[in-house]
């Protein structure tokens, strides 16, 4: 999610550089496609720049649960830690032979 909104984020200001680049050339004659595409460019960022809002991230963010007050994977003080728990898996298995060197 984080890397989603990151490349939203630089997708918005790519089109930002895109538009303080070109609209300058197409205000000098109001009916060219330059123009026009400003225009359409204009209007794209306008619908987009909602979506981009801390607002929205910090929604979506405690819409999935991702990172509440109180962590849930973390011990709490005192208790004794679930069965599953990690130290519970077996762990890597050593091997007493030296790895092919070239």
């Amino acid at each position: 999610m984080l890397e989603q909104f990151i490349e939203e984020r630089k997708h918005a200001a790519d089109l930002r550089n895109w538009i303080d680049t070109y609209a300058v050339n197409a205000g000098q004659d109001s009916e060219t496609e330059l123009t026009r595409m400003c225009e359409w460019a204009r209007a794209r960022l306008r619908e987009y720049e909602p979506l981009l809002s801390p607002t929205r991230l910090s929604t979506m963010l405690r819409d999935r649960e991702l990172f509440p007050a109180v962590d849930p994977l973390l011990e709490r003080a005192g208790e004794a830690p679930p069965e599953d728990s990690f130290s519970s898996r077996p762990g890597p298995k050593n091997h007493s032979r030296r790895p092919n060197v070239l």
